[in-house]
Order: C-alpha cells, then structure tokens, then sequence
C-alpha cells in the first residue's frame, strides 16, 4: 500500500482459514488464505468480493499445530480490498481480540521473526551429513 499507515508489525503466514464468512451474507462461508498477519488484523487472499467496512468471522488453524486441529477464531472489519489476477486481497482487522488469542498471535510473530518455526526447530535436530570420501 502506497499510503502505510499500519500500528503493528506484520509477518507472513500461510494458512488456509477454516472458517471466513460475514453474517451479513447468511454466513455461507468462502475459501481463504491467510497471507500475513500482526497483531492488528490480517491480509487474506480470497476468491470473493467482500466490502470496505464489512464485518466478518473467520477461523484458521494455528502455525505449527496441524495435527491437533487447534484453531483461533475472531471478528473482524474489512478495512481494504485489492483486485488481484482472479481472486481479492483483503485487509481484515480484528476486533474485540480476546487477550488469550491476542497472546496467541504475539507468539506466531515472535516465531516468525525469530525464525523459530516448526521446521526450523526439526532441521536443526538433523546431524550433518558425514562426507563420502571418494576413491
């Protein structure tokens, strides 16, 4: 955005939402991509349209946690919307954040910075691969 005007460190995220619909529109619920996240809102690629202050309900499982099925799920406002190919970024920010969930995004950012994710933390549980030496 031309215009920053974000409060919050943002980071990138990957995850698929479970969950993202607005009751305005009976909520049937669409298909859609967490891009990035802080501790204000969340950048969500989607195949829908929603509109500039729309309030929407969305769930997406937490980082490195897929097998335990934990998700965290909130309100938000739709604040900015991009056309992007065939699909739509939309700016979310969240709203009434329960404080154990405002926790919950302050550790996948601090993992996020830190680079402390899943993988990083099994990678580097690895032994070196022993050299071959050659004949």
């Amino acid at each position: 955005m031309a215009n920053e005007r974000r409060v919050h460190t943002r980071v990138p995220i990957e995850t698929k939402l479970t969950e993202l619909y607005s009751p305005q529109n009976g909520r049937q619920s669409v298909q859609g991509i967490g891009k990035d996240v802080s501790i204000g809102g969340m950048c969500i690629l989607c195949a829908v349209a929603f509109t500039q202050g729309q309030k929407v309900t969305m769930q997406f499982p937490l980082p490195d946690t897929p097998d335990t099925g934990e998700t965290l799920r909130c309100e938000g406002e739709v604040r900015w919307i991009v056309r992007d190919s065939l699909a739509y970024l939309i700016g979310v920010q969240f709203l009434n954040l329960k404080s154990t969930d405002k926790k919950i995004i302050e550790s996948i950012i601090k993992q996020q910075r830190s680079g402390d994710s899943l993988w990083v933390r099994l990678l580097s549980r690895l032994k070196p691969a022993r050299k071959v030496k050659s004949s």
